[in-house]
């Protein structure tokens, strides 16, 4: 509190304008002035002449003469008390204690300003002064001397001061140290630093640590510096964006909570029960109880006791089929807390899945967000009631009986997906982001906030919501949400993350740089360049021996360079999407802009066939590789996208039928998106070229096998007993595996697996060419015209090496699909012989072996086309 009228007066006319630097600006600047005038009071108060004062001085001096060794006034007679007596503090004869010469404690480095080695700050203001502070303390042993010290925690301090008081009560006394460092106080006022001494102290039953104390020539408190109480775990220091105090809250946001404080109270419910559903066939199993330490073993009591009066629990004595165990965690202050552990149980939940929304549904709700709500629902699956079977499932054995719980219990692996879908039945149709607990909510102005700040807690209080007030964030400028920052200018990587791979020494094994890569990757969208920024990395973690090199440091520090630190929002409202692509010999690049702000990155490398596309073929699958990868976005809205290849402009205006055939499909690809394909230099689009150039890896495995096929002219059979057809491969079907969409020559689409596909060789005709696993008639008539050396082969097929050698005429070309002909083993000479050329045959040979696994399921078809 200021005791200064004079300073309040002034701050409270700074109004709502006044900061904390401005303050302490103002307070120190009034301290300055008054210091001054009474300096200049005291001057002008001297009215004595100085040479008066110099003899009034001197007569002082003489009469106030005292005794060197016992310190009484001295006369001319004299008799000196001391003299033959021993001093108790030096030991030596014929002086007293109190005018002993010899340095004490007090005496000790005794500095003068300017002669510091170092200068610290004692964050209280007149501190000399102050000797009763509300801050915080706490009890801190002093192990060698068994000593126990209230200190006070002072977070603004830089060094620990003890009170030569304290240290005086110290037995045995530790060694003081001289030193030349200068404490001084937040007001600018010097302490009398008498040297320091080092003590080895604990707080309660913790580490014990050895600490540098400043000894001071003061009666207040003993004061524990920052970073003494930050060793200690006295303070813990959370660098993230928290809620402003209540103190600082609008006034009409303050009256809002108070109105509602019944939602930041207690366990929610929520309206109805749920269903733990089970396979069939489930087997129940029974777990003994978990050993308890016994020190913990009453603590478990209360905390049963207390889960048991909330109404989560419920002893029972009745059989159950099913009794799991438990696990027992000891929280930071001391307290259990209780978890389920259904191992054997969640083999057999059917899981109820639910889709959970993902980070960018709820971004892209904040574009034109002037302010934000976050909102912590309170123990949410604890608000979820068990119908009664479930509850009996859940049934878990102690030292104490048997419990069975109430409320859903965390562990069940259907509870995240039960507990989204009921927090989106509460909250529907209000306008927010909800992901599990977390709930985001944006507001263009004050007044906007209020009222849906009072809609989301009405709503909360209906249907039995219970939000958590510490973790509560109301009208900020920015919240962090899963891992990222929403702010008014953006998305923006959280400061936790960043600063984690900053201060992340480097990594000393393999399963580090796996730790590594994996922070990399959850900031991949702020990283356009990271395949080829972390690929020596990756190269690392596949190698066998762990190397860290300078190139792999390098690496390291380019990526922490290159983190992109601003993200745009998506306008839904804007009409000025733009999609930039680009290619290189390696891989594709696409940036989503709107409204000149970059939105998102995309990028990854080409698959072995695509790496022999033409360069107009490399564009275009560009084209349709931001338009799937960008769906989300511009699917239902006019876009859009820039190329730096001015054929690739030309050809998407003519009809699709005068394109090649593999354009033919890229073009059919992106009929589903109202695109415009504009050109523009590539020097016009850097960031896109960049990313073409760093692309990331291909995920899928399937794709090089897609590419390789799609857009080629095959045969396909449509039923069982059709015939085979021509048709052109359109692009792979999404939903199913190996499965592609056809077309057909009378314009008619299909879906086919490609066990039904078959390839055509364009080189040889226009007639199908098959291979071995087609189906063929059965052989009939005679063999005898077949060669000797053919017929072993036939009858004993590895019996008969291959020859290296060419056939002397080319074989017969086929007439339909399923016809075979003969291939002959003979030798040269053998095969010239006009009596022994080989015949066409139409018998069907034997089938050829197959791999398979124990199940009898395929798993390498012998020569089938390679999708």
């Amino acid at each position: 509190m200021l005791k200064s009228d004079r300073i309040r007066e002034k701050l409270l006319s700074e109004g709502g304008t006044l900061t904390l630097a401005r303050a302490i600006e103002i307070c120190r600047a009034i301290e300055s002035v008054q210091e001054t005038q009474a300096e200049m009071t005291a001057a002008n108060k001297t009215s004595v002449p100085m040479m008066k004062q110099e003899i009034d001085a001197l007569k002082k001096q003489y009469n106030n003469k005292e005794c060197y060794f016992c310190g009484a006034p001295y006369t001319k007679n004299h008799n000196c008390p001391a003299r033959g007596k021993t001093c108790s503090k030096c030991n030596k004869l014929n002086h007293f204690a109190k005018v002993c010469k010899s340095k004490g404690v007090n005496e000790i480095s005794q500095q003068e300003a300017g002669t510091s080695a170092s200068e610290f700050i004692i964050d209280t203001v007149n501190s000399m002064l102050v000797k009763h502070t509300d801050g915080p303390d706490a009890v801190i042993s002093i192990v060698d001397q068994k000593l126990d010290l209230v200190f006070k925690i002072d977070t603004g301090a830089e060094a620990n001061v003890l009170p030569v008081s304290d240290y005086n009560s110290m037995v045995p006394k530790p060694r003081l140290q001289p030193t030349k460092d200068i404490l001084t106080s937040y007001s600018g006022e010097r302490l009398q630093v008498l040297g320091f001494v080092e003590l080895c102290i604990c707080y309660k039953e913790g580490e014990k640590q050895v600490h540098q104390f400043h000894v001071v020539n003061t009666d207040r408190k003993p004061i524990l510096s920052r970073k003494t109480s930050q060793n200690m775990k006295l303070i813990k220091v959370i660098l993230n964006v928290q809620n402003e105090p209540a103190t600082s809250m609008k006034p009409e946001t303050a009256r809002i909570l108070e109105e509602y404080g019944d939602v930041f109270e207690g366990v929610g419910k929520l309206p109805g029960k749920c269903k733990i559903h089970l396979k069939e066939g489930a087997v129940p199993t029974v777990q003994p109880p978990k050993r308890v330490p016994f020190a913990l073993q009453e603590k478990l009591k209360e905390e049963l006791d207390r889960l048991e009066v909330m109404g989560i629990i419920e002893k029972t004595t009745t059989p159950t089929e099913w009794v799991n165990s438990i696990v027992v965690v000891q929280k930071p202050n001391g307290s259990l807390r209780i978890c389920l552990d259904p191992v054997d149980l969640n083999k057999w939940v059917q899981r109820p899945y639910h889709p959970i929304p993902s980070f960018d549904h709820v971004a892209a709700k904040c574009s034109g967000s002037n302010t934000f709500i976050k909102l912590d629902a309170r123990q949410g699956y604890w608000s979820m009631e068990l119908d009664e079977e479930s509850s009996l499932l859940t049934t878990f054995s102690t030292t104490f009986g048997r419990y069975r719980w109430k409320r859903y219990p965390f562990g069940v692996k259907s509870a995240q997906d039960e507990f989204q879908r009921k927090m989106e039945e509460v909250f529907e149709g209000l306008d927010i982001g909800l992901i599990i607990d977390d709930i985001a909510g944006t507001a263009a102005n004050t007044q906007d906030h209020d009222a849906k700040l009072r809609l989301v807690l009405q709503r909360a209080r209906e249907k039995g919501v219970r939000f958590n007030r510490d973790e509560c964030i109301f009208d900020a400028l920015s919240i962090p949400y899963f891992g990222h920052l929403l702010t008014t200018e953006g998305i923006k990587a959280d400061p936790e993350k960043t600063k984690a791979i900053a201060n992340m020494p480097a990594p000393e094994s393999h399963e580090q740089l796996q730790l590594l890569l994996g922070m990399y990757n959850y900031l991949a969208r702020y990283i356009p360049n990271l395949s080829t920024l972390n690929h020596p990395l990756r190269e690392l973690s596949k190698s066998k021996t762990y190397d860290w090199t300078t190139q792999h440091e390098n690496a390291r520090k380019q990526i922490q360079a290159s983190i992109c630190k601003n993200l745009s929002y998506f306008d839904h409202k804007s009409r000025n999407v733009e999609v930039i692509v680009d290619t290189s010999q390696h891989g594709l690049g696409a940036q989503l802009v709107v409204d000149n702000k970059t939105v998102a990155f995309g990028s990854r490398s080409l698959s072995g066939a695509e790496k022999r596309y033409s360069q107009i073929e490399k564009e275009m699958l560009a084209v349709t590789y931001a338009c799937k990868h960008f769906r989300q976005y511009i699917y239902g809205r006019t876009t859009t996208v820039t190329t730096d290849h001015k054929p690739l402009e030309l050809i998407l205006k003519k009809p699709i039928s005068k394109a090649p055939p593999r354009l033919q499909r890229m073009m059919i690809a992106v009929q589903n998106y109202d695109i415009q394909v504009i050109y523009r230099p590539g020097s016009e689009i850097p960031v896109a070229d960049a990313l073409s150039r760093l692309h990331l890896p291909e995920t899928d495995p399937d794709t090089q096998h897609d590419s390789e096929f799609t857009d080629q002219t095959v045969w396909v059979k449509l039923d069982h007993n059709a015939r085979w057809q021509k048709a052109l491969i359109l692009e792979k079907y999404e939903y199913a595996p190996r499965s592609y969409i056809l077309q057909t020559e009378n314009g008619k689409v299909y879906r086919r697996n490609r066990r039904q596909i078959r390839e055509r060789n364009q080189s040889m005709s226009t007639e199908p060419q098959f291979e071995a696993t087609s189906p063929e008639p059965s052989i009939p008539g005679d063999q005898s015209h077949i060669s000797p050396r053919a017929q072993i082969g036939i009858e004993h097929p590895h019996s008969v090496p291959s020859s290296p050698t060419n056939f002397p005429t080319p074989p017969r070309i086929t007439t339909t699909p399923a016809e075979r002909f003969a291939i002959p083993l003979a030798d040269t000479a053998t095969a010239e012989s006009p009596s022994r050329s080989p015949s066409h045959l139409t018998q069907r040979p034997r089938q050829p072996l197959r791999g398979t696994t124990r199940s009898g399921r395929i798993t390498k078809p012998p020569t089938r086309l390679n999708l």
